[in-house]
């Protein structure tokens, strides 16, 4: 989900999510784990046959393998809950002026 992933530079990744249904569907009660920030905070409506695009952003605090949650609920019966996994490898940043050293 992310790209590129740098020590104490923020990254953002977007993810749609589709109503592939005739009826509205509403997602609510947004839950995000290790630092990561999404743009819903209140409850969203999904027109059937629509989309809502979901922006996350991360600031990574060590270089590795990164992955956060985004949970939510969904008034649609069949799928009462939404988990989507974030991931991503942390790199340090390297100075644009001499290459291959540290920042």
């Amino acid at each position: 989900m992310f790209n590129d992933l740098k020590v104490g530079l923020q990254s953002e990744a977007k993810l749609s999510v589709k109503n592939s249904t005739t009826s509205d569907i509403t997602l609510s009660d947004f839950e995000v784990t290790n630092g990561l920030t999404i743009n819903m905070k209140k409850p969203v409506v999904i027109k059937g046959g629509s989309e809502a695009e979901i922006i996350a952003h991360i600031t990574p605090k060590e270089k590795g393998y990164f992955n956060a949650m985004v949970k939510m609920k969904t008034s649609n019966p069949e799928v009462p809950t939404l988990d989507i996994t974030a991931y991503g490898n942390v790199s340090e940043q390297t100075s644009p002026v001499y290459p291959g050293t540290k920042q």
